[in-house]
């Protein structure tokens, strides 16, 4: 199953897209917006902004929370929580339930460990290096 929500942020101009499972938050470089499993925040720091004035919805294949809600119980957790940071190329894992790390420069960070993932930064920033295990 792939489900995406790929989104543009509107006001610091970063792509995010989240990957199935996606158990926590990925989350632009503003806090504008952010995205979950099964939804998107946005007006996160900025209130008085329609959803229309903060991002731009890129890609359209969504699935309904039910079919999300199977996926996850056919899902184990994450084998690794892990991203490579394309300007600085360090590799970063997060390997226990809020064990932040953060790349050289500063650019990207990866938090969760096999609880949750939360990625932060711009999408062209980073590989996802990331996997996953699913039951059989």
């Amino acid at each position: 199953m792939e489900r995406k929500y790929k989104i543009k942020c509107k006001l610091c101009g970063d792509i995010l897209e989240s990957k199935i499972p996606v158990k926590g938050e990925i989350v632009c470089t503003c806090g504008n917006v952010k995205l979950y499993s099964d939804y998107i925040a946005y007006n996160c720091n900025h209130l008085y902004l329609t959803k229309e004035e903060c991002y731009e919805d890129l890609d359209k294949n969504k699935y309904s929370y039910q079919e999300i809600k199977d996926y996850y119980n056919k899902v184990e957790n994450n084998l690794s929580n892990k991203i490579q940071c394309k300007c600085c190329k360090d590799i970063i894992e997060s390997k226990t339930c809020y064990d932040l790390k953060r790349c050289s420069c500063g650019k990207v960070a990866v938090d969760g460990g096999t609880e949750y993932m939360r990625i932060i930064g711009n999408k062209n920033d980073y590989i996802d290096l990331s996997t996953v295990n699913e039951k059989d």
